[in-house]
């Protein structure tokens, strides 16, 4: 959202947009690191890699893990409906929260392969609107107003820092099972 993205990097000024591409290269490692153990592993549920990585302590760690997915998931409907009381100021019941719900249960009970598909078709997409975004918030203001060089410390730099990798860290922890299974 935009505001994970003010939070986690924007506020920061140039900082946060170094700690942007150091953000992507952790995706990346991370990713890479997950397929990898996905491969060796063959796990076929996430009992299984929980019970390889974890041990004993397998059970503790998949309710944390199936809480934050709660968590999460929760979070985005709360979204659909702040979007939805936003464009149609009318509607007082959560349709698009529903429609969402919906859409999520169906990609659910295709499989892996059907959400790598449902990916590979909102990824361009995804991509495209951020680009617009981007352009259409530089369009008219000076340079020093995006990227602000002056008054960098070691505090800034340090919290921009850490601020990434909580970011990073986050949304691993809720992908690389799936990341896994592929």
């Amino acid at each position: 959202s935009g505001r994970e993205v003010y939070v986690y990097f924007a506020r920061f000024g140039i900082c946060g947009l170094i700690m942007t591409i150091l953000a992507g290269l952790l995706f990346y490692v991370i990713g890479y690191v997950f397929l990898r153990l996905g491969k060796r592993c063959k796990v076929q549920s996430l009992s299984d890699f929980f019970k390889l990585i974890f041990g004993k302590f397998a059970p503790i760690i998949e309710i944390v893990v199936i809480f934050s997915y709660v968590i999460v998931l929760g979070a985005m409907f709360a979204g659909f409906d702040s979007l939805q009381h936003i464009v149609f100021s009318g509607l007082d019941y959560p349709v698009l929260a529903v429609i969402s719900a919906i859409f999520c249960v169906m990609a659910v009970l295709g499989g892996i392969s059907k959400i790598s598909k449902l990916n590979g078709l909102l990824l361009p997409l995804l991509l495209i609107f951020m680009g617009a975004i981007l352009i259409f918030s530089l369009v008219g203001k000076p340079l020093s107003a995006v990227i602000r060089l002056g008054g960098v410390d070691t505090a800034t730099m340090l919290y921009s820092f850490v601020s990434c990798l909580i970011f990073v860290c986050s949304n691993m922890f809720l992908t690389g099972f799936v990341l896994m299974k592929t």
